[in-house]
C-alpha cells in the first residue's frame, strides 16, 4: 500500500513539474518554432549585454569626473 502511494505521488509530481516548465520545446523538424526560439534567445542575450555595457559606460564616465 505504501509503495502504491509513493509511486502515485511521484507520478503526480513528475507530471505537474513538466507542465509548469517555461522553456519552449520544439519538435525535430519544426523550423518556425526553432527560429522563433533562437531569435528570442538572441534578443534576450543582446539586451543583457547592452545593459551591462551601459552600466560600464556610466561608471567610467562617473569615475572620470
Amino acid at each position: 500500500m505504501k509503495k502504491i502511494i509513493l509511486i502515485f505521488t511521484l507520478l503526480v509530481l513528475t507530471l505537474y513539474s513538466s507542465a509548469n516548465s517555461s522553456e519552449v520545446v520544439c519538435k525535430v523538424y519544426d523550423v518556425k518554432c526553432k527560429m522563433k526560439k533562437f531569435t528570442g534567445d538572441t534578443k534576450e542575450f543582446q539586451k543583457n549585454k547592452w545593459e551591462k555595457a551601459g552600466k560600464k559606460l556610466k561608471n567610467s564616465i562617473g569615475n572620470n569626473k
